[in-house]
């Protein structure tokens, strides 16, 4: 039996390093599932050139939290050819984040294994909303392939010591005088 009620709630804990696997996507343009790419039972997304894989992000506990963001990729293009970009796509021209900048990943000899890199950079960071956010109104990421191709494993969130500015008070109005 199949489960019918399945849902990609991607949950990021608030003091580790979480990794999100890139089938748990929300949607994707262009891009497609990559069957036992890594290893046996170990799939991954495939990101042509111009392509994307949109998700929804919630941190575990009910604070706004920010994390810096990594991926687990593979691709066969030189070194400083492919980017990553990192797109919040709330608005219709959502700003970009940052990119990832791949390194080529090596194959073995025989061309039938694929040897994945890891990237974390400390320039890309994102901040998410309370969980209590309604799954619609949050905001959706995209990763998009710019350059040439690649396959992504996992998506990794580390906790930052830097957190979004806390909320100012709401100042009590002044009472008005009564005649």
């Amino acid at each position: 039996m199949v489960p019918s009620n399945t849902f990609n709630d991607n949950f990021i804990m608030p003091k580790v390093c979480t990794l999100i696997a890139a089938t748990k996507l929300c949607s994707k343009v262009g891009a497609d599932f990559a069957r036992d790419h890594l290893m046996p039972t170990v799939h991954s997304m495939h990101i042509p050139n111009g392509s994307s894989i949109n998700f929804r992000f919630q941190p575990f506990v009910d604070t706004t939290r920010t994390f810096m963001l990594g991926v687990r990729y593979f691709t066969t293009a030189a070194t400083g050819t492919v980017k990553l970009q990192v797109v919040n796509t709330s608005k219709k021209v959502g700003p970009i984040l940052g990119a990832f900048e791949l390194e080529q990943c090596s194959q073995s000899d025989d061309k039938s294994i694929n040897y994945y890199n890891k990237i974390k950079d400390e320039t890309i960071m994102i901040t998410l909303k309370p969980k209590a956010t309604a799954v619609t109104d949050l905001t959706v990421y995209s990763f998009k392939a710019v350059g040439g191709e690649v396959y992504v494993n996992a998506i990794a969130f580390w906790p930052t010591a830097v957190q979004p500015p806390a909320v100012p008070p709401i100042k009590p109005r002044k009472a008005v005088p009564t005649a």
